[in-house]
């Protein structure tokens, strides 16, 4: 089977006449309400205005004040009329329908909303519909030619069950788009019948086809029509275990009175199978224990406080993510707790809300005991590893305590010394801040800010946070006794509650773990670390691909009494692998793609019917490792790692799942083989993961790494250097689009200038404190043999470029828009205001969903340096050579030697905010005032310096310098040195084959090693 003919099997393609939608409300599949997107605001103010109107004529005629409501009266809801009540009303004034009334309250279904809302009668006001000649902004729809069935007895239902409706409810809360496609009409009813598409993680599904897939329900073909018109009720009405995947035919236009008795069918044919458990990812929890704890299975067994609850209602959570089901009635109880997940798995809130109820329970106790004290004495304490994750937890903070009267606080550096005063003066419940402030904090305010009380400590990012600030942390347990395991606070195990939450399972948490927690309550949500917690041996390989199939055969010996599985990236690649194996007289078990789900149940079965020194080796595709649900391998071998997806590479690891939950030490193996065929961007991932598996890796794995690099980043080498690398020389990211070498024949500097000249320059654009956009006007070098600066100015064509450009898209044929964009390709973008730039595309922001063509981009304009971090293709047109000849001498310039201050990630807004004060400042080109840079590096469009200052010319009298911004920076504690910043670009440079800029050799600075600490500091 072809490869895009495979990926059909599991991915729906969405048509092109569907359109986005929001779900309302669900009633069962054939009662869905939906709300079309985007909203249009202009149809909004139209409706809004004439309900107003509306409204204020029937309380002019108070026709509302001897109102008797009955069922299915239109009637308008205002919210002025609910002032005193606790009702959420979703707009200043809804119109809607009642569906069930008593004198005291009604239940109204409001159109325009697709919800249903219950209000007391009296604020209810009739209105005549034709009054509002407006359609409702949301309509019912249902799926098209489906009948419900019930998956244990396989028969044709009257009703839908409860848990379909449920299980079609999880699917779209899972959902990051939704579009619905039509393919019939009631045009009575004024319903329309069709399929919902859903866009989960990187895959489009359609709903009818997942219920038919997932045996919930049952296309209306016609055999099955005709036994229902017979009113047959022998086994013809059961249910064929193969449903199959379905094929709708929507060349013709029909219309219908109810979508199950339509003369159009849906045609059959066999598919491969896609289970419920692989459509939700198969996610499980690895809970590590000695306490008992049941999980929450509902927002509603949760027993929060009931303004917790509205807050979290008032946010759209609807339901748990998973790991939040098992943090929240650990941490309500008091448990330590270890939370273990990737990124956007719910880990904060996991923490927050638990924590925010312990104290809101005890919240009168709280306040009137702080009234009594001078100090501020936090009750809980949230310590993490970046400013941009104090300002994430806080909003976080901010919405769970929207109803409550507990008080949090977030001081990062970047607060004014006000600010932090003034937070500590009005006392606070929760202190949210990064370890080196606080200690800075403390220091400086003891006699005001105490820690004494801290009754929960929570180190967010513990991974990062562990590397980072060690030393800070040992302080804060040293000196501030943050943890002490004879404080008492109330809860079950006497003691601090501590908890931590990160994206990898490291030996510095293990250590952690072990020494400050008491029986924790461990909760990881990801294959590849719950193997790293539970210590799975790693090992790495790196062998020719002609190689590899040998390599795999001698580390076959004992196949026999051990179970082995080898994954493969597609069939072609596991046909070759079993063929030679089997060659070999090693007896397997072939599972891939293309078999039908009849055939892998059947090898499923087998699997578990043998016995200890019968074990085939099973080989088997990532497409149907899930479907096989194996979860006792003890040797896993990837003989390939896709280079497409991590997710991919993760699940791998589920079959080693049952060795986890063993009491005493796994001996499960990993072996991961690596060859020449492909750079591989996930290398160096895979490389950190076995570090954690403390593998030992080949000696040369460096240097293999670096080639790997090198090819991977030689497919991306039109897009731009990461521009984290030219900050600060690292990049912290997980996952990163831009590329991280630095490559000879794309890094070419664009001016003439070497290192150790000057620049004379103008900035135009400051993007953040060491990193600003600037127009060169000349360059000064010192003439070796005279020993005088001799200066060399470059040509600005400014005013001739905008003219050449008005003139040129002036003409509407000139105007063409781009059909395909690359990253690196040169467009003419134009901007708001109608003028058009020049500019560069730097990344892809979103593709198409349909299409999966780019949609936005982020953009460089090559004329003063402006990014424009999303605009839409559309609004990009061709450029001509013609019009890209013209130079403006714009760079991008970086400091050097900076770094932000407590070694973040990014820069604050204040320390940008102070780099534009500077330049403003200092350097206004009115007054002669120019910017002036000496050159360190100079690659492509980017300059490297150590100093920025200005200089203002005085007659007569040398140039007035003022103080240089990285000085500036340090002074006021925004910035801090980071010596290798610039040996790290250098180096980068060689190994990228450039070794002189501009005919001035490359020279790198040596390094020296820095010492670490240990956790045993912490006694």
């Amino acid at each position: 089977m072809a490869e895009s003919q495979r990926k059909q099997c599991f991915t729906a393609v969405i048509p092109q006449d569907a359109v986005e939608i929001r779900v309302t409300n669900i009633i069962n599949p054939y009662f869905i309400r939906i709300k079309e997107l985007p909203e249009d605001g202009k149809d909004k103010t139209k409706l809004f205005k004439k309900l107003f109107e509306v409204k204020s004529s029937q309380i002019k005629e108070k026709s509302h004040e001897h109102y008797t409501p009955s069922v299915g009266d239109d009637v308008l809801i205002s919210s002025e009329r609910l002032t005193n009540m606790d009702i959420d009303l979703p707009d200043w004034i809804c119109r809607g329908v009642i569906t069930d009334t008593t004198k005291r309250t009604s239940d109204v279904f409001l159109l325009d909303h697709g919800i249903a809302i219950n209000v007391p009668t009296e604020s209810l006001i009739k209105y005549s519909r034709n009054a509002v000649d407006i359609e409702p902004l949301t309509m019912t729809i249902g799926l098209y030619n489906i009948l419900p069935i019930d998956p244990t007895a396989w028969k044709i239902v009257e009703q839908w069950p409860d848990s379909t409706v449920n299980f079609i409810k999880d699917l779209i809360q899972t959902s990051v788009k939704i579009y619905f496609a039509v393919l019939a009409c009631d045009r009575k009813k004024k319903k329309k019948y069709g399929d919902i598409y859903l866009v989960i993680e990187d895959k489009n599904v359609s709903l009818i086809e997942i219920l038919t897939l997932c045996s919930l329900a049952v296309p209306l073909y016609p055999e099955l029509l005709s036994a229902i018109k017979s009113n047959n009720t022998t086994e013809e009405m059961l249910v064929p275990y193969q449903i199959g995947k379905l094929k709708t035919d929507t060349s013709k236009e029909s219309t219908v009175k109810t979508a199950a008795y339509n003369n159009e069918h849906p045609r059959i044919s066999v598919k491969n199978y896609v289970n419920k458990d692989k459509l939700m990812n198969n996610k499980k929890i690895l809970i590590k224990t000695k306490r008992p704890c049941r999980p929450v299975e509902h927002l509603e067994d949760a027993q929060f406080t009931t303004a917790i609850h509205k807050a979290l209602k008032d946010q759209g959570v609807r339901a748990l993510k998973q790991i939040q089901s098992y943090m929240w009635p650990a941490i309500k109880q008091g448990f330590d707790t270890v939370a273990i997940g990737p990124h956007e798995a719910g880990k904060s809130v996991g923490y927050i809300v638990p924590i925010a109820n312990n104290i809101a329970v005890d919240k009168e106790l709280i306040i009137e005991k702080q009234k009594k004290e001078i100090v501020t004495k936090p009750i809980a304490l949230f310590l993490c590893a970046t400013i941009k994750k104090c300002i994430d937890v806080a909003d976080m903070c901010d919405k769970v305590l929207n109803h409550e009267k507990v008080k949090y606080s977030a001081m990062y550096n970047g607060l004014s010394d006000k600010i932090v005063m003034a937070n500590i003066c009005n006392k606070f419940h929760i202190l949210v801040t990064t370890p080196p402030f606080l200690l800075r904090t403390i220091e400086k305010y003891s006699n005001k800010l105490d820690l004494s009380e801290v009754s929960h400590l929570v180190i967010d990012q513990a991974d990062a946070l562990l590397d980072k600030y060690f030393t800070e942390l040992i302080t804060l347990i040293r000196k501030y006794k943050i943890i002490n395991k004879e404080k008492k606070n109330g809860f079950q195990n006497g003691s601090v509650q501590i908890i931590a939450a990160a994206h990898n399972w490291t030996h510095k948490i293990r250590l952690f773990v072990e020494k400050f927690m008491e029986d924790p309550y461990i909760c990881i949500g990801s294959f590849v670390e719950a193997a790293a917690f539970s210590r799975v041996k790693g090992r790495m390989l790196i062998r020719h691909s002609e190689k590899k199939k040998e390599e795999v055969l001698n580390i076959l010996d004992d196949y026999s009494v051990i179970k082995t599985m080898i994954v493969c990236l597609n069939k072609e690649e596991a046909v070759k692998l079993d063929y030679f194996l089997v060659s070999k007289s090693v007896q397997t078990l072939l599972v891939h793609e293309e078999m039908l789900i009849t055939k892998v149940n059947e090898l499923k079965e087998v699997w578990h019917k043998y016995l200890s020194g019968m074990y085939p080796v099973i080989i088997c595709t990532d497409q149907v490792l899930l479907d096989l649900e194996i979860s006792n391998i003890e040797l896993l071998i990837h003989y390939s790692v896709t280079n497409t997806s991590k997710t991919l590479f993760g699940r791998r690891f589920s079959v080693l799942m049952d060795n986890w939950l063993m009491e005493s030490q796994t001996d499960c193996r990993v072996i991961i083989l690596f060859d020449e065929s492909k750079g591989n961007k996930h290398f160096k991932g895979v490389v950190e993961i076995l570090k954690r598996l403390n593998v030992t890796l080949p000696e040369d794995w460096k240097q293999i790494a670096e080639g790997l690099d090198l090819a991977y980043n030689m497919t991306i080498k039109n897009h731009p250097l990461c521009d984290s690398i030219k900050s600060f020389g690292t990049c912290e990211r997980n996952s990163c689009s831009y590329r991280h070498c630095i490559i000879s024949e794309v890094d070419t500097p664009t001016l003439n200038a070497t290192i150790g000249d000057e620049l004379k320059l103008e900035i135009t654009h400051v993007h953040h404190a060491s990193h600003f956009s600037a127009r060169v006007y000349e360059f000064i070098r010192k003439n070796e043999i005279t020993g005088k600066n001799e200066s060399f100015s470059y040509p600005f064509e400014a005013f001739k470029l905008d003219i050449a450009m008005k003139k040129h898209y002036k003409e509407p044929q000139n105007r063409r828009g781009v059909k395909d964009i690359c990253v690196g390709g040169f467009y003419t973008y134009r901007k708001p205001e109608k003028d058009y730039a020049r500019v560069q595309v730097q990344s892809i922001v979103e593709k198409d969903i349909k299409t999966d063509k780019p949609k936005k981009v982020r953009v460089q304009s090559l004329d003063d340096g402006q990014i424009f971090p999303q605009v839409y293709v559309s609004e990009l047109f061709e450029l001509p050579q013609e019009l890209l000849k013209y130079k403006c001498t714009v760079v991008d310039i970086f400091l050097t030697g900076i770094a932000p201050f407590d070694h973040e990630y990014e820069w604050t807004n204040l320390a940008t905010e102070v780099t534009k004060q500077w330049k403003n400042k200092n350097c206004n080109n009115e007054r002669d005032e120019y910017a002036y840079v000496k050159v360190l590096l100079h690659i492509g469009n980017c300059i490297w310096t150590d100093s920025v200052v200005c200089r203002s010319k005085i007659i007569n009298h040398k140039d007035l310098v003022s103080s240089t911004l990285n000085d500036d920076l340090i002074k006021k504690e925004l910035a801090t040195s980071n010596d290798d910043h610039l040996s790290t670009l250098l180096t980068m440079c060689y190994n990228g084959g450039i070794t002189e800029i501009n005919g001035r050799p490359i020279v790198i600075p040596k390094k020296e090693k820095a010492e670490t600490g240990s956790i045993d500091e912490c006694d």
